[in-house]
């Protein structure tokens, strides 16, 4: 399942990019919005997973007065990215009310644009409830972004500068080293082990000396690591 965005935007011509960068890195763009009641309406009908808003748009309430709308719902949980020229602290102030995601000045590269809304996204699950559908991952994958339920992961390898996550779906490749990976997944479960591993606790079949066995791979355990792993686990003697 895509990602669905909603830009909230009221320059045709940043809107038009945005769509173009969004699709072309997999998202779904479920509309283009200029000012709030159109954004609102959009919202309504498609709810989407994420909102890119600009906070100056056409008409007399602004981005900040459209997600303090939306925020009232009880059902509103996604993450918001606030787009703008303005950073005054008035504005920044009331930006921050609303508890975003991310700020992006204008202009900006289509590489912050896309690492903002992945950022987004995993960040999102640290103040979300336990619900099962709300903690799952959002996973860049060749065609899109793929969905993920923590339990599926079974180990991040740091692969150089990124990190592989091993999980019962496969081996998918993040743009984002080991430390960093661990930390935007943020699942109490993961536990590093080793400088290059960080394993799903819950996933451990067995632990033989300084090795463990996670499905039917053998990973190492550090000697700076064991200390910490012990702790974490339940053990009976």
């Amino acid at each position: 399942m895509k990602v669905r965005v909603l830009v909230v935007e009221d320059d045709p011509i940043i809107s038009q990019d945005l769509k173009e960068i969004l699709i072309s890195n997999g998202f779904e763009v479920i509309g283009l919005a200029p000012n709030y009641q159109k954004a609102l309406d959009l919202y309504l009908t498609h709810r989407p997973h994420v909102l890119l808003v600009d906070i100056k748009l056409a008409g007399p309430r602004d981005g900040i007065e459209l997600v303090k709308e939306i925020k009232k719902r009880k059902d509103s949980v996604f993450p918001v990215i606030y787009l703008t020229a303005n950073s005054d602290p008035k504005t920044v102030s009331r930006a921050f009310d609303t508890n975003p995601s991310s700020f992006l000045t204008k202009p900006f590269s289509e590489k912050n644009l896309i690492v903002s809304i992945q950022l987004a996204l995993n960040k999102h699950n640290k103040w979300k409830n336990n619900d099962q559908l709300e903690s799952d991952l959002f996973i860049k994958v060749k065609d899109g972004y793929m969905r993920m339920k923590p339990s599926e992961i079974m180990y991040l390898k740091a692969d150089g500068s990124y990190c592989r996550i091993v999980s019962d779906k496969g081996s998918y490749l993040i743009s984002h080293n080991l430390s960093a990976c661990m930390e935007n997944l943020s699942q109490t479960s993961l536990q590093r082990v080793h400088r290059s591993y960080v394993i799903n606790t819950n996933r451990i079949s067995k632990i033989d000396g300084n090795t463990v066995h996670i499905g039917e791979d053998q990973l190492p355990i550090g000697r700076n690591y064991k200390s910490d792993l012990f702790e974490k686990i339940h053990q009976i003697k």
